[in-house]
């Protein structure tokens, strides 16, 4: 059996040797490289040698992360707290249940509906025009999947607007300049119930209708949830509800019909080469549940965050494509790993999840990159990039910005000898460790294969945390102290806060306040 005292004496003696002098072993910088799908993760940038694998990999066998994934995509129940499956990996899968098939078809028919104009708004207008409303997964995903996959050179069919903030101002920029009798609302939400995607639908509702007449938002909104009598219960049409099951978790739900929005502007073909390239990493982790790219990933990231002296995550892709790409990942590794219990309800007595953030390159060497290289903390950081645009002879220059940036976060500028005359603070640390993850393409299939990666990636770490990666109760508490003092707010004075919130409310002077649409 491995313990954790094993575990951090390796990580000790791993530390002792500086990142640049590993590199100048014979063919590391082919033994610590692993493809699948298109994507190859590039951990030469880091501390684990090839003598430490072994260790590693039989720790991820000890704790049971085969096992784990076999139970992923044979639909055992993953999610214990909610005794459910996590059935995302099944909407990318070719062969599908009847349901899913039945679902399936259900969205393509209304993709095709759309975009061959045969379902129009009241005044018979073609949609021109797509709002979308949700937040978390049912925002992010979707965004993600637009962003990444328009085409720079081509007008899109449909202007796309996502609305997820609470504030009024928000919404308010999303639909200025709108017509409203071309303009389609999407919600998507899997309760039907959150408080932003309510509030914003209402004000979604109130535009059209006033705009339109009140037939309008049975005619041009869509719901896509896991509880369709409440979009009933809202004015929607029963052919205008996409259903989808309570186990889709909503930061997993980019792959289902969540992405409606996008799918409608990309077209159907796209749309499925984004899931054959998650399917296509699906079948590698099950083929390979310990040597593959993501659980490799799992063990450097678990190595770093519990026995080393680094802090944060920082992730950086060097795609404008990818810009909204760090949000996004942000979401799926703090919701999925930023937990206090274990599966068997105890508290968590070890560090998990660092911090995770991160923004796009070059953008980033222009923030926050000095503090990545002069902190006197070190960091975990992953640099990713297309190698689509070096090989067409387009953005070399991103190429060689993210390869310089790797070279000085790995080899540093040392005191006193290369500083710059007159410059002292013109060095670096160095020693910063850091993976490369490359992907063959910007392509949707190629897309499908990244976070399809860093899914497994995410669920292999809370195996070896002991974890739930698919449950998000620590939200709660807030959401329901918020429902409290907005009570008070609204007049009611009889609403259970407590005493601090009450001389909060008084020391900012808020007043009841109106209800508003």
């Amino acid at each position: 059996m491995i313990g954790w005292e094993e575990l951090r004496r390796l990580a000790n003696q791993l530390w002792e040797t500086p990142i640049a002098e590993l590199c100048h072993a014979p063919h590391r910088v082919h033994t610590q490289l692993w493809e699948a799908a298109g994507i190859t993760l590039d951990a030469t940038n880091t501390h684990v040698t090839d003598t430490a694998w072994p260790v590693l990999l039989a720790y991820a066998k000890q704790v049971g992360i085969d096992a784990g994934f076999s139970a992923l995509f044979h639909e055992q129940k993953v999610n214990q707290s909610e005794d459910c499956a996590a059935t995302h990996v099944l909407w990318r899968r070719t062969e599908k249940s009847p349901t899913r098939s039945a679902r399936f078809l259900q969205l393509r028919e209304l993709v095709d509906t759309i975009r061959g104009d045969v379902w129009r708004g009241v005044t018979n207008k073609p949609f021109r025009h797509i709002v979308h409303i949700g937040i978390g997964g049912s925002d992010a995903g979707p965004r993600l999947l637009w962003e990444a996959l328009r085409s720079p050179v081509e007008p899109p069919r449909y202007t796309v607007h996502f609305l997820a903030n609470l504030d009024e101002q928000a919404f308010a920029e999303s639909v200025m300049g709108l017509d409203p009798e071309s303009t389609l609302c999407i919600i998507a939400s899997k309760s039907f119930a959150t408080l932003e995607t309510d509030r914003n639908m209402m004000r979604a509702r109130h535009w059209l209708e006033s705009s339109v007449g009140p037939t309008a938002w049975a005619t041009q909104a869509i719901a896509v949830t896991a509880h369709p009598e409440r979009a009933v219960s809202q004015g929607f049409s029963a052919t205008h509800i996409l259903p989808f099951e309570m186990d889709l978790g909503g930061r997993f739900s980019i792959w289902s019909s969540v992405s409606l929005a996008a799918i409608l502007n990309l077209g159907w073909s796209v749309y499925t080469d984004f899931l054959a390239g998650a399917e296509a990493i699906d079948q590698y982790v099950m083929a390979h549940p310990l040597e593959n790219p993501a659980t490799r990933a799992a063990l450097i990231d678990f190595l770093y965050a519990n026995f080393m002296p680094t802090a944060d995550h920082v992730i950086v892709p060097y795609a404008h494509a990818w810009r909204t790409l760090p949000e996004y990942l942000q979401q799926l590794f703090l919701e999925s790993l930023g937990k206090g219990i274990t599966q068997n309800g105890e508290p968590v007595t070890t560090l998990t999840t660092p911090a995770c953030w991160g923004g796009v390159g070059t953008l980033s060497q222009h923030s926050f990159f000095q503090w990545l290289h002069h902190s006197p903390r070190s960091v975990f950081i992953e640099l990713l990039v297309s190698r689509h645009d070096y090989h067409q002879r387009k953005n070399v220059d991103m190429v060689a910005q993210m390869l310089g940036q790797s070279a000085a976060l790995r080899e540093g500028r040392p005191l006193p000898h290369n500083t710059l005359p007159g410059r002292p603070g013109a060095w670096a640390h160095g020693n910063r460790p850091h993976v490369l993850i490359w992907t063959d393409s910007l392509s949707a299939k190629n897309l499908g294969a990244l976070l399809a990666f860093y899914e497994h990636r995410v669920y292999a770490e809370s195996m070896l945390w002991h974890i739930n990666a698919f449950d998000q109760w620590g939200v709660e508490c807030g959401k329901q102290l918020a429902q409290k003092t907005r009570r008070v707010l609204s007049g009611d004075d009889d609403a259970a806060i407590s005493l601090f919130q009450r001389e909060l409310i008084q020391r900012l002077q808020l007043q009841p306040m109106e209800e508003t649409v």
